[in-house]
């Protein structure tokens, strides 16, 4: 396990040791380090990358906020966040009744490491006859493939499956080997992750987190139009200093960038500012932790000796 993200609010532990952390995938697990309701510390686990709204492979436990998408994104699960009439006066002032009756209408925990003592697990072997007869009725995730994967085209082909899970191409895999250990007495294994996932949401990460010259490039589309140049011509010809000829070309190009200046200043400004502050708000407390605690070590040597 190691730690990254020690500028930010919050570490992020990973238990990814042999495993590539993708630079998409890192910056969005630092993004998350940063929000204020994280618990701690988030967690990445080996079958980590990059994901639209969580980092699959993550947990992020958080105090005060819940975050469907942390977990939906993930497993699709379908887990939501439902919203009701109750408001917080309609609440007893413990909830403890409350989560006692959840618990024990839905079976959690383990407490005793899987067995039938586990807290909210039923208490005998034999599950209820109607809840035996319900789950029976459930759709399971169908089995893809038993057997031995001879090789890379065979390995190919089962990641060409669609899955289960929204419909689309499995994503990727975690291997391992277990007839194989590292130096640490852990069964060896990696990751693989299919390259038309990783060009698509490529794309999708860099759209959402833009480089300077991506910032800068998208201005440029943005006020380079037909449009802007033909309010420059209305403005010259108002001011009855175009020829109708080539020669106007030269007014024309000093025209434009004052008059987008005069009319978008503040909405250029604004879209700087949104890409630049986040990286600013990092910059500024790099650095603070280890010079906090290098502060509070010489100060302990100014305080006087009892005795």
């Amino acid at each position: 396990m190691y730690v990254i993200g020690q500028n930010e609010r919050h570490v992020v532990k990973c238990w990814t040791d042999g495993v590539e952390l993708e630079d998409a995938a890192r910056q969005q697990l630092l993004n998350v380090a940063a929000l204020p309701f994280i618990h701690r510390h988030v967690a990445v686990m080996p079958d980590v990358h990059w994901g639209i709204g969580a980092t699959v492979g993550s947990v992020i436990p958080t105090v005060g906020a819940i975050v469907p998408a942390a977990v939906g994104v993930d497993v699709g699960c379908g887990l939501v966040a439902q919203r009701t009439n109750l408001t917080a006066s309609d609440l007893p002032d413990n909830l403890a009744a409350l989560r006692q009756t959840i618990e024990i209408a839905i079976p959690h925990g383990r407490t005793d490491n899987g067995g039938y003592n586990d807290v909210g697990a039923w208490p005998t072997p034999a599950w209820p006859a109607d809840v035996y007869a319900a789950w029976n009725d459930l759709e399971v995730v169908p089995r893809l493939h038993e057997g031995m994967v001879t090789d890379i085209a065979m390995f190919r082909a089962l990641l060409d499956t669609v899955s289960c899970l929204g419909g689309q191409k499995i994503e990727g895999a975690v291997i391992k080997n277990y007839l194989r250990y590292g130096l640490d007495k852990k069964v060896l294994m990696g990751k693989f992750v299919s390259e038309a996932f990783k060009e698509v949401h490529a794309a999708e990460w860099k759209k959402a987190n833009p480089a300077s010259g991506d910032v800068i490039e998208s201005l440029i589309r943005q006020y380079k139009t037909p449009a802007r140049w033909a309010k420059a011509v209305q403005h010259l010809q108002e001011a009855g200093q175009l020829e109708d000829s080539p020669r106007d070309i030269g007014l024309l190009m000093k025209e434009v960038p004052p008059d987008v200046e005069k009319e978008c200043a503040q909405e250029i400004k604004a879209a700087l500012y949104t890409w630049a502050w986040p990286k600013i708000r990092r910059g500024i407390i790099a650095g603070l932790p280890e010079w906090y605690k290098e502060r509070l070590l010489e100060r302990q040597f100014d305080k006087p000796v009892d005795g």
